[in-house]
């Protein structure tokens, strides 16, 4: 990944390689209040989550360098369920608290881990469809694709 991001700077152009930002996290390290978000029910308060702070502000950058967000840990179906709307063609991130936050034409989610033997059915397929609309699988050698 660093590689690729070292070369895809080292070629920018402007146009069609840009450098890039590696926003990297392992989801399964936090609760899922503190991945997406969380809604207090004793101040009614909301606070987002780091992946959505993290989309939100890559939806904010400067088109001028592709925003990668690597999410780097086990997938399991727990985590994985919100990111239904990333990985369809609509590339947006919706929250509990109601926001929709869309990523931005620069803006790649990727999926790193060293096995799927508890991502669903609907998350492979997903990602392998959502390949072609700037949301990669990046897999280091797991049986599901061989």
């Amino acid at each position: 990944m660093i590689v690729l991001a070292s070369a895809l700077a080292a070629v920018a152009d402007g146009e069609s390689y840009l450098p890039v930002t590696i926003h990297k996290l392992n989801p399964k390290s936090i609760k899922q209040g503190q991945l997406y978000g969380d809604f207090d029910d004793a101040t009614h308060e909301w606070t987002d989550g780091i992946l959505a702070l993290t989309v939100r502000f890559t939806s904010a950058a400067d088109l001028s360098r592709r925003q990668w967000i690597l999410l780097d840990g086990p997938v399991d179906a727990v985590w994985i369920e919100n990111m239904n709307t990333v990985l369809d063609d609509n590339k947006k991130l919706c929250l509990n608290s109601g926001e929709i936050i869309k990523l931005t034409s620069v803006t790649t989610m990727m999926f790193e881990a060293a096995a799927f033997d508890a991502a669903t059915i609907w998350f492979v397929v997903g990602c392998h469809v959502a390949a072609l609309l700037g949301v990669i699988l990046v897999s280091s050698g797991t049986r599901a694709f061989h």
